[in-house]
Order: C-alpha cells, then structure tokens, then sequence
C-alpha cells in the first residue's frame, strides 16, 4: 500500500506499508507535471528594504467546494529604491497566485479569473468563511495594509477592504 504526501508542493513521497521508515520514503519532483508555475519574486535592490528579506505565505483551502485542497501564494512585488514609490505587481511574474486542485497531482492556475493577482507586496494569507455564507474566503496581508476577498461561489473573489 502506498500513501502520497506533498511536501512544499512540488514533492510528492511514497511510503511502502511494513518497510522501516528510515528506507521507506522517496522523494519525486512532479514541478512540470503538478501545473505549479510559482515562483516568489523578492524584487532585490542594493537597499534591502525588509520585506525583500521575507518568504510569501501559502493558504491551502478548498475555494470550489469540491472536496480538494486548492493552493494561493502570496508575492512580492518590483519595488525600487526609493521608499516612497508604491510597490508595483503589473507584471504577471509579481502576481499572487491561485491553484485550483484538478486532482491526481495536477493544478490550473486560475489567478487572473479569480480576481487574487494583487496589488501590493503582500507576504500572508489566511483563509475561512467570513461572511458565513458557505464559501471560503481569504484575507491578504501584505506591505500597507491588508486585503479581505469574499468569494462569490463562481470562481472570483471581490476585494471587500
């Protein structure tokens, strides 16, 4: 019997029923075939501001309701030296990202429909009903300030901050 495990979400493990496990798991890179294209982008400058020092976060939620865990990264954003420019994401390579989950290891980037490219350097996510309406939304934290999505149960999300 095998049983698969995602570890960061692009490795998957199997471990073998009855093996020991110091020789049970191995590891294999599924990047190409998950569909997951994501990459955070820190937009470095010769000033290191602190936000070029941090991760983005991660929220795994089922937003569709159909059962699978669906995944959203925060990014970062192309910010210059000077610190009183607004952090730029209009470029797709910016943009925070929305998975839905297709199954057997497989996901489609549905960013662009869902409305969750985002606007800021944004570095935490967090995901429950906040409405209580049934559906799952998230809040975006980021570089100045925060956003809050209600989703709408049609795979789109309206900023309500």
């Amino acid at each position: 019997m095998r049983w698969p495990v995602v570890a960061c979400g692009l490795m998957v493990a199997a471990a073998s029923h009855g093996v020991p496990s110091a020789t049970r798991l191995q590891f294999t890179d599924v990047t190409a075939a998950s569909g997951i294209g994501f990459r955070h982008e820190a937009s470095k400058t010769p000033v290191k501001f602190l936000p070029e020092t941090m991760g983005g976060g991660v929220a795994l939620f089922d937003f569709d309701g159909d059962g699978q865990l669906d995944l959203f990264f925060t990014n970062g954003a192309a910010i210059t030296v000077d610190a009183a420019a607004p952090p730029d994401k209009r470029d797709a390579r910016f943009w925070n990202r929305l998975y839905r989950n297709l199954g057997e290891w497989r996901f489609e980037d549905v960013t662009a429909r869902a409305g969750l490219a985002g606007t800021r350097y944004d570095v935490g996510a967090a995901a429950a009903d906040y409405d209580n309406d049934g559906d799952t939304d998230l809040l975006v934290t980021g570089v100045g300030g925060l956003a809050l999505f209600l989703y709408d149960g049609s795979c789109f999300f309206e900023d309500v901050s």
